[in-house]
């Protein structure tokens, strides 16, 4: 069966983890489409410079007072009150009821 290279394996063949039974049909795939060879070129390539700027802080301890809060229990924001509604809505309609009796009346 020949299954079409997806996005998905051609990233997976950036980061080095494409599984091995789809090497092969991954690396055919770009030795007939060059454009693509070239595009995951580059990524390799912004890999290794992301990699160049940003292991040596990311290989620095975490600060204590950093560590301390990311791993600080946080406390439950407070729970809201009941919802109170306005008092006007049910006394507009009984002065709508009135009004309607003294006009049905008055008629």
């Amino acid at each position: 069966m020949n299954t079409p290279v997806t996005e998905a394996e051609l990233q997976a063949w950036v980061d080095g983890r494409l599984p091995p039974e789809r090497r092969g049909a991954v690396d055919a795939h770009l030795a007939q489409h060059p454009a693509d060879m070239d595009r995951l070129q580059a990524y390799r390539s912004q890999n290794a410079a992301l990699h160049a700027l940003f292991d040596p802080l990311l290989a620095r301890p975490v600060p204590p007072a950093m560590a301390a809060s990311a791993t600080a229990p946080t406390t439950p924001a407070s729970a809201p009150g009941p919802v109170r509604r306005p008092a006007w809505p049910p006394m507009l309609r009984a002065a709508a009821m009135l009004a309607l009796t003294l006009a049905g009346g008055a008629g």
